[in-house]
C-alpha cells in the first residue's frame, strides 16, 4: 500500500511538471504522426536496412515463443549470433510487442519506429528547455527535429530504425548530464549515464558518434572552465559508471564477436566522396528521396547550425559546448576528406553517412539558442521604442516563415520516403514454390535490395546465403564478393558457382526490382551457364535458378580458376569506385 501511495504521488507530480508543456509536446507528436502517417498503410515499413531489423525481431520473437532454440540464427550466413553481434534492445522490444494478441510483427515494428520518431522531437524539446530557451522556441526545436530531412531519411529511405530509436535516448542523456552539472546533482549525472547505456544497447554506431561528440564537449567545458574541473571529472566518472552498469556486459560480448570476425570495410567509413559533393548536395532539393550520400540537409537547418555556431563563438557559455560537439560530428561525417582518423580503427568501421542524422538535433539546438539570444537583445534594444505586442507579433511571423521551407521539404520527403514496402505477387509465388517444392539449401537473392534476407526466412522458412550485417558474420568475405558482383554488374557465373558451393547455396532468385543490383546482368550470366545453373521456375518479375549439384566438386572451365582474382586484391576499388561513378554522385 505504501508503494502504491508513493507511485500515485509521483504520477501527480509528473503531471504537474508536464502540464505546462502539453501543447508544445502535442504539436511535436502531431507533426511527426502527420508526416509519417503513410507508414500506417498495409505493408512493411520501407528502408534499405529495414529487412535487417525485421529479421532480427522475427528471430527473437521465435526464440521467445519457443519456435527456435539457441541464440544462433540459422537463417543468415550459415549461422549468425544477432544478440552478440548487434545491440539487442530495439529489435527485442519489437519481438516482445509482437507477442501481444492481435499485434503482427509489421505492426509492432511500425509502432516502435513511430514512437522513436516522435520521441526524438520530444527529446530535442527537452534539451532545448535545458539550454535555456523559451517553451515557444523549444517547441520550434522539436518541430524542426521531426521535419529535418536527415532524420526523415533515417526513418524512411535508409530504414535506420536503431539510429532513430537510439537518438532520443542520446539527447535525453545529454540533457540530463547538462542538468546534473548545472544543479550539481550526482544522482542526475548517474541517471544520464544509465540512459546513455540504453543508447549503447540500442545502436553501437550512434553511441560511438554521440560519445565522441560528448568527449569533445567535456574537453571544451574543462578547458573553458564552464564548471570546476573537479566537478567535471566527478561527473564524467559517474556518467561512465552508469553507462557501464547498463551496457558493459553486452560490450564485452560485442568486442569478442568483432575480434573473431575481423571485419574490414573496403572503403574506410564506407563512403568516399569529394568535398565538392559535400558542398553541393546538402542544399540541393533534387536529392530528396534519392539513395545518395551526401544527401540533402536543408538550407534552413544549415543556416540555424552555422548561425548558432557563430553566436556561440561570440557569446561563450553552455551553447559553446554544443557548437564544439556539432563541429566534431560534421568533421566525422565528412569522412576521409577531413577526418585524419578515418583509416584507423574504430573510425574506419564507422558508417559516416549516419552522422548528418546525429548532427541535426545539435544544429537545431544551436539555432534556437541563437534565436533566444537575439530575442533577448532585441527586447533590450527596442523595448522602449516598440510596443511589446508588435515585437511579439514580428517574432511569431519570423518563426512561421522559418518553418515554411523545412515543412515543404518534409512534405515532399513524406510522399517519397514513407511508402510501405508491399511484397510483389511474383515474390509471393516464388516463396510459395520454395516452401512447397524446393529442396534443402540456402537461397541467394539478386535485385531485392536486401528484402530477400527477411522475406525468404519469414515466408518460406528457408535460410539465405547472406544477410545484412556483415560486421558480425565470419564468412563476410565471400558474401561481400557476391555483393560486389551485384553492385558492379560484373556477374561471373563460374566464380559465383564456386562461392555458392562454399556457402551451401542451392538457389538464386533474381527479382527485377532494384536495378542497382543489376538483376538483368545476372539473368544473362546464369542463363549463359546452363551447365552450372538450371532455370527451374519463372514468374512475371522473378526467375528462380537451382545450382546444379553432381555429388562432387564442380570442375570449372579450363583456365577460369587461374584467372579469378582474389577478393582482397580488388577490395580497394570495388565499392568505393562504383559509388563514385554512379550517376547519383556526379
Amino acid at each position: 500500500m505504501r508503494f502504491a501511495a508513493v507511485f500515485v504521488a509521483w504520477l501527480r507530480s509528473l503531471g504537474g511538471v508536464l502540464r505546462p508543456h502539453g501543447l508544445g509536446m502535442a504539436l511535436v507528436v502531431g507533426l511527426s504522426l502527420f508526416l509519417a502517417w503513410p507508414l500506417l498503410r498495409p505493408g512493411f515499413a520501407p528502408g534499405n536496412d529495414t529487412p535487417t531489423f525485421l529479421h532480427m525481431s522475427w528471430f527473437v520473437n521465435r526464440l521467445l515463443t519457443g519456435a527456435e532454440r539457441g541464440l544462433t540464427d540459422p537463417y543468415w550466413y550459415g549461422g549468425f549470433s544477432p544478440l552478440f553481434a548487434y545491440p539487442p534492445l530495439s529489435y527485442t522490444l519489437v519481438a516482445v510487442l509482437a507477442l501481444l494478441p492481435g499485434v503482427s510483427l509489421a505492426g509492432a515494428y511500425t509502432a516502435a519506429l513511430l514512437a522513436a520518431y516522435a520521441g526524438l522531437g520530444l527529446a530535442v524539446y527537452y534539451l532545448a528547455l535545458e539550454m535555456g530557451v523559451s517553451r515557444l522556441l523549444a517547441t520550434l526545436a522539436g518541430l524542426m527535429a521531426v521535419a529535418a530531412y536527415p532524420v526523415m531519411t533515417g526513418v524512411g529511405l535508409w530504414g535506420w530504425y536503431t539510429t532513430v530509436a537510439a537518438l532520443p535516448f542520446a539527447i535525453v542523456s545529454w540533457a540530463l548530464l547538462e542538468r546534473g552539472l548545472r544543479l550539481r546533482s550526482r544522482r542526475l549525472t548517474v541517471v544520464a549515464g544509465v540512459v546513455f547505456g540504453l543508447v549503447v544497447l540500442t545502436h553501437h554506431t550512434t553511441s560511438f558518434g554521440v560519445g565522441v561528440a560528448l568527449l569533445a564537449w567535456g574537453a571544451f567545458y574543462l578547458v573553458a572552465r564552464v564548471y570546476r574541473p573537479r566537478e567535471l571529472v566527478l561527473a564524467a566518472g559517474l556518467f561512465a559508471a552508469g553507462t557501464a552498469v547498463v551496457s558493459g556486459w553486452w560490450l564485452i560480448l560485442f568486442v569478442r564477436q568483432v575480434a573473431q570476425v575481423d571485419f574490414v570495410r573496403e572503403v574506410p567509413g564506407l563512403w568516399a566522396v569529394s568535398l565538392q559533393a559535400f558542398v553541393r548536395a546538402p542544399v540541393d532539393p533534387r536529392f530528396i528521396g534519392k539513395y545518395t550520400y551526401p544527401s540533402y540537409v536543408g538550407i534552413v537547418h544549415l543556416a540555424l547550425g552555422v548561425g548558432g555556431m557563430l553566436w556561440a563563438a561570440m557569446h561563450p557559455g553552455r551553447l559553446s559546448g554544443t557548437a564544439v560537439a556539432a563541429l566534431v560530428l560534421v568533421a566525422l561525417g565528412l569522412g576521409e576528406q577531413v577526418n585524419p582518423l578515418i583509416r584507423l580503427p574504430p573510425f574506419n568501421r564507422t558508417d559516416v553517412a549516419r552522422f548528418p542524422v546525429y548532427a541535426a538535433p545539435f544544429f537545431i539546438i544551436l539555432g534556437v539558442g541563437m534565436l533566444q539570444g537575439v530575442w533577448e537583445e532585441a527586447k533590450q534594444a527596442l523595448g522602449q521604442r516598440w510596443r511589446r505586442e508588435w515585437l511579439v507579433g514580428l517574432a511569431l511571423a519570423a518563426l512561421a516563415l522559418l518553418m515554411v521551407i523545412p515543412l515543404r521539404d518534409a512534405l515532399v520527403a513524406s510522399q517519397r520516403l514513407m511508402r510501405p514496402y508491399v511484397v510483389d505477387s511474383s515474390v509471393r509465388q516464388a516463396l510459395s514454390w520454395l516452401e512447397e517444392n524446393g529442396t534443402e539449401g540456402r537461397v541467394l537473392g539478386v535485385g531485392f535490395w536486401h528484402w530477400d534476407n527477411f522475406l525468404v526466412p519469414y515466408y518460406a522458412g528457408r535460410p539465405v546465403v547472406a544477410g545484412w550485417y556483415d560486421e558480425g558474420a565470419r564468412n563476410w568475405r565471400p558474401v561481400l564478393e557476391i555483393r560486389h558482383m551485384m553492385w558492379s554488374g560484373e556477374a561471373d557465373g563460374p566464380r559465383l558457382y564456386q562461392l555458392l558451393d562454399e556457402l551451401e547455396g542451392r538457389y538464386v532468385m533474381v527479382f527485377d526490382y532494384y536495378r542497382v543490383e543489376h538483376p538483368q546482368a545476372f539473368l544473362d550470366e546464369l542463363r549463359g551457364q546452363p551447365e552450372l545453373f538450371e532455370e527451374v521456375a519463372k514468374w512475371e518479375r522473378v526467375v528462380l535458378f537451382e545450382v546444379r549439384r553432381s555429388g562432387a566438386s564442380v570442375s570449372l572451365p579450363r583456365g577460369v580458376a587461374d584467372t579469378i582474382m582474389s577478393f582482397d586484391a580488388r577490395a580497394g576499388t570495388s565499392w568505393g569506385s562504383w559509388r563514385a561513378s554512379s550517376p547519383s554522385y556526379r
